[in-house]
């Protein structure tokens, strides 16, 4: 597939939104410089407990902060030390006319 993919239902479409709002590092939006988040800030910090709250304040901000009707549920991290990766699964819910719609997007880095 491709990156920017057109979105044919309303699922996909606040899935990719909130995948290029966590993806976006803040401050490189013109005219929005608090769009995004500092994901990539924490890359090369150690995968402790209080690196994990940081990531998590970080995501649940952002998208408070851009991203109205959209809530975080649960961000879970895992590190993989034979590849020097962490994935983070974001678990999260909005409302859809009268259903509450619940997804989660996975990021590896």
């Amino acid at each position: 597939g491709f990156y920017f993919d057109l979105t044919t239902s309303p699922k996909d479409a606040v899935k990719s939104n909130l995948f290029h709002l966590l993806m976006t590092k803040k401050g490189s939006r013109l005219y929005k410089p608090e769009f995004g988040t500092r994901l990539m800030d924490f890359l090369f910090e150690p995968m402790d407990n209080q690196t994990f709250e940081s990531i998590q304040n970080e995501i649940i901000f952002a998208v408070q902060t851009n991203l109205q009707g959209i809530n975080i549920d649960k961000v879970d991290m895992t590190t993989d030390e034979s590849t020097h990766s962490v994935s983070l699964d974001i678990k999260y819910s909005y409302n859809e006319g009268l259903f509450v719609v619940k997804d989660v997007l996975n990021l590896t880095f």
